[in-house]
Order: C-alpha cells, then sequence, then structure tokens
C-alpha cells in the first residue's frame, strides 16, 4: 500500500519543524487556484453590465478578497484531511501532508488570509463583505460535516461559486438575467463537481486505498459514472440554452452553445477516464478546451457589445 510519509510517525501530530520554503507556502495556497474566482470577470458580461465601470470595479474587489478566502479554505481543507491525504498518490505531497509547512504556521496564515478577505471585501462594498463571510462559514461547515455527505458536498462547492456571484451582483436589482447567470454556474460547478468525485473514486480504488479521502466517496459507485456527470452536463447545457431566452439578441448567442457542450464533454471525458486529478492543470494543459473557451467568449463580445 501507499504511504506518503513514515507510517511510524503519528498521524495526528502537530509539528512546526518543516524547514518552510516559499515554493512550499505557494502549493498551499494554491495560488493557481485563483484563476477560478476570474470567473466574476465573463460574468458581468453575461450580466450584460459590460459597459457599467463600477460593476467592473465591484468585480475585481470580488475577485481579490475571494483569493484570500480561498487560500484560507484550501489550508483548512488540507488540515483536516490530511490523515487521509498520506493514502493519497498525489496528495501525499501537499505541504502540510508532507511536513513542508508546520501545522500551527498554516493555521495562523488561515486566520490572517480570512481576516484579510474580510477587510478586502469591505472595499468593494458590505455586500460582497457578507458574501465573503458566507463563504467561509459555508466552508467551515463542509470542512466539519457537509463535506462527508454524498451530493451535497457538491453543491457546496457549487453553492460557493453561486456566492462569488452573489457577491458581485447583489446591489444590483435581480433580473432573470442575474438569475440564469447563477443558475448555469451553479450546474456548471456541480458537473466539474461531480467530475472530480467520479475521478478520485477511481484513484482510491485503483490503488486500494485503505481510507478514502473524504466519507462521501462511500455514497458514490461506479455504477453513477459517468451517468451522474452526464445528466448534470446535459441539464447544464439546457440552462444554458434557455438563458437565451432572456438576453437581447438571445437566438444569435446560441451560436455559443455547441462550445459549452463541446467543453463539458471533453472536460468529462478526461475527467473520468483519470488523465487528470487537478481541474485547474486540466483546463489549462489542454489546448481544446482553452480553445472552445476562447471562441465562446470572443462570440459572446462579438454579439453582445455589438
Amino acid at each position: 500500500m501507499f504511504q506518503g510519509n513514515d507510517p511510524a510517525m503519528p498521524t495526528g501530530s502537530v509539528t512546526d519543524t518543516a524547514a518552510s520554503t516559499p515554493r512550499a507556502w505557494m502549493e498551499l495556497l494554491r495560488v493557481p487556484h485563483w484563476s477560478k474566482n476570474a470567473i466574476v470577470f465573463p460574468a458581468v458580461l453575461l450580466a450584460g453590465h459590460a459597459r457599467e465601470v463600477a460593476v467592473w470595479v465591484r468585480a475585481g474587489w470580488v475577485f481579490a478578497a475571494f483569493c484570500l478566502a480561498a487560500s484560507a479554505v484550501y489550508i483548512l481543507n488540507d488540515y483536516f484531511d490530511r490523515d487521509a491525504d498520506r493514502q493519497h498518490p498525489a496528495k501525499s505531497r501537499r505541504p502540510l501532508v508532507a511536513r513542508r509547512v508546520g501545522v500551527r504556521a498554516a493555521l495562523w496564515m488561515a486566520c490572517v488570509l480570512a481576516s484579510a478577505s474580510v477587510g478586502v471585501a469591505l472595499c468593494g462594498g458590505a455586500p460582497v463583505a457578507m458574501g465573503v463571510g458566507a463563504y467561509l462559514l459555508l466552508n467551515l461547515a463542509y470542512d466539519v460535516w457537509l463535506k462527508h455527505i454524498p451530493a451535497v458536498d457538491v453543491c457546496c462547492v457549487a453553492t460557493g461559486f453561486v456566492l462569488r456571484l452573489g457577491a458581485l451582483f447583489a446591489p444590483l436589482l435581480f433580473t432573470p438575467r442575474h438569475l440564469w447567470v447563477l443558475a448555469s454556474t451553479f450546474c456548471l460547478c456541480g458537473f466539474v463537481g461531480f467530475c472530480k468525485r467520479g475521478a478520485e473514486l477511481a484513484v482510491v480504488r485503483a490503488q486500494a486505498l485503505e481510507m478514502s479521502p473524504r466519507r462521501s466517496l462511500d455514497g458514490y459507485t461506479s455504477r453513477l459514472f459517468p451517468a451522474l456527470p452526464a445528466a448534470v452536463g446535459g441539464f447544464c447545457v439546457g440552462v444554458y440554452g434557455m438563458g437565451m431566452w432572456v438576453v437581447p439578441g438571445g437566438w444569435r448567442l446560441l451560436l455559443t452553445l455547441p462550445f459549452v457542450a463541446y467543453a463539458l464533454w471533453r472536460f468529462g471525458r478526461a475527467s473520468l477516464q483519470g488523465r487528470r486529478d487537478d481541474q485547474v492543470d486540466h483546463i489549462r494543459s489542454d489546448g481544446y478546451l482553452l480553445g472552445a473557451g476562447g471562441v465562446w467568449l470572443a462570440l459572446w463580445i462579438w454579439i453582445g457589445m455589438g
């Protein structure tokens, strides 16, 4: 069986003897994953606020605040999962698990980042700060309890992205178009989440791990994959397509639908075949996915702002 560290060392021990390096801290904070928070910028375009400078400025504050908050959450995730992650072929190399960063130092950093995220959010307004606060509380509940409940775990992750957009749109008068953007985001993130669970389940079974990364995996079976992601992905495409009815010139924006469907299909296929364990690395290294996303964005700019 795979062991990421010396099994003789107590798995719950707290040590600060690790020689923390800038690279280890960068890995712990998962800086490349800050790109996920950039979802707020295309949301400005989709919601019809492309010409409103104030909304773009608020999107910048939301992006910055959630980058800090997300890093705090990543630290807590690694802290709570560190015993199970020692059994995982890839996650065992994470800084907390491999003891390249001390536990006390990491927890202090999480507190500092969480506080800083609220402070930065206040610069964008009270609704942004409330969104960040709700995100932090949701993820605390997720780490302690909710991530162990099948389907609920994925819904929590998707809700985290909805909170990002809710913080962005909260000062505005909600319209059907805003609700469509929120619904599409929830479905998209749910699809990605179920693909990730399918990939994690495949790793657990292939490695015959003694401890699953999370108990919720025990509620998923191989019979659910790829049927479950396919169903959620199809629903996501349907929600996105129906949203064209609430967007001016929506019939032309239907031209973007094939690129959405293709991107979901390609991402889901690669994830469930176990080609990539990290979604950000997956997207960043797949030229076809990047190409589909680029064409989608170009069509939105051309049609939506034309």
